[in-house]
């Protein structure tokens, strides 16, 4: 592993490696004051590190997802913290959570990050593995013009939080603002509204769902 580095104060384009940044088995680092533009595959990847934190990262019109943070079974994506981070126009998702092991990504938080007109979902909890534990809880989060779901949880995903968080104007066709199909979730004074599909899409394969103080406009479906 590489260890105690800060990345910070320049800006990143044109790239046509897999990510714009990519880092891989790291622990230990800062982020700060980046933008990642115009490259040919994702902008920012993180797989399998810890202990890290991304603050006023930039990642716009990417030829593919803007973030993506992934667990694997050798080395897992532990105890992190994105701060002020925006995704914008990406072909592909705005920020991507994925994991190969029921409990390679846990406990991180998102704070005040913002997903807008990505051609994917906005914000997307998808696990390869059943029953998996994120422990992760967003606060302030805005999903919105994306041309898919604003903010998705699958079926595998779980131990979730969304607190404050908003989902709107998601005008792909049957997009959503919110689809839960996970497990042990929470949407804690969170607002959903002008989506072009349902506002507040709680699925068959969701379970222990707490929904407390939202907000649901005269126009919800």
């Amino acid at each position: 592993q590489l260890k105690n580095f800060k990345l910070a104060n320049f800006t990143i384009q044109n790239s046509n490696n897999t990510a714009g940044i990519d880092i891989s088995y790291c622990g230990f680092f800062n982020l700060e004051n980046i933008k990642i533009s115009s490259c040919d595959q994702k902008g920012l990847r993180i797989i399998g590190s810890s202990d890290y934190i991304l603050l006023n990262v930039i990642s716009t019109t990417n030829t593919g997802n803007g973030f993506e943070f992934t667990g694997n079974s050798t080395d897992g994506n532990y105890r992190f913290t994105i701060t002020q981070c925006y995704s914008l126009s990406n072909t592909g998702k705005g920020f991507l959570f994925t994991n190969s092991n029921s409990s390679s990504l846990k406990h991180f938080n998102m704070i005040n990050c913002i997903a807008e007109s990505n051609t994917g979902i906005g914000i997307d909890f998808n696990s390869s593995v059943a029953a998996s534990f994120l422990l992760g809880k967003l606060t302030g989060c805005t999903s919105t013009n994306n041309n898919a779901d604003g903010i998705n949880v699958d079926s595998a995903s779980g131990y979730l939080s969304f607190v404050g968080c908003v989902s709107n104007s998601n005008d792909g066709v049957g997009s959503d603002g919110f689809t839960i199909a996970g497990h042990n979730i929470q949407l804690i004074g969170c607002m959903a509204e002008s989506n072009q599909g349902l506002d507040y899409n709680i699925t068959s394969a969701a379970s222990d769902i707490a929904m407390i103080g939202n907000v649901i406009t005269p126009s919800s479906t």
